[in-house]
């Protein structure tokens, strides 16, 4: 089992094994004095909820959330399969190199699928870059006559 303690940015893991390290005194209901190389820590634990596998402490007065993980859960994190991908829907890329002739949306439009978004020239064609879902635009990266390459993104959507 690992607990993985946070506190906005700041992420640190402890693996159950390692709790030896610490000298842990029980002080009454759910407060305990822990001291960890050299340093001493006053701890209160808060809103404990098993099943969710989170609970609140407060260290020294400072509140930190901690995510308790089973061995099933640090598998799957050691695979990778925890990441959560983008959905490549999400990012309209440039199908092949060329030039945008025109965009047909700005920030902030909400799209329909199949809407068209842009004008691509490649090859002596246009081709009419379609939505490929219903959506807000959330940012352009191009500009009429702006040169691309394939596979560069052209319009993300939220």
């Amino acid at each position: 089992m690992a607990y993985q303690l946070s506190s906005g940015k700041t992420v640190k893991h402890i693996e159950a094994e390692s709790l030896s390290e610490y000298d842990i005194r029980k002080l009454g209901e759910n407060k305990y004095h822990i001291i960890y190389k050299g340093n001493s820590y006053n701890v209160c634990v808060s809103d404990l909820d098993i099943k969710r596998g989170k609970c609140e402490v407060f260290i020294n007065q400072k509140k930190y959330t901690v995510k308790i993980e089973t061995e099933l859960e640090q598998k799957i994190a050691t695979l990778g399969m925890n990441k959560t991908k983008k959905k490549t829907e999400d990012i309209l890329q440039a199908p092949m190199p060329g030039l945008v002739l025109r965009t047909l949306v700005s920030v902030g439009a909400s799209v329909s699928k199949g809407e068209p978004l842009l004008v691509l020239e490649a090859m002596k064609m246009e081709n009419v870059m379609k939505c490929p879902h219903d959506g807000i635009i959330k940012n352009v990266f191009v500009n009429a006559l702006d040169k691309v390459e394939k596979g560069q993104k052209l319009i993300e959507f939220e």
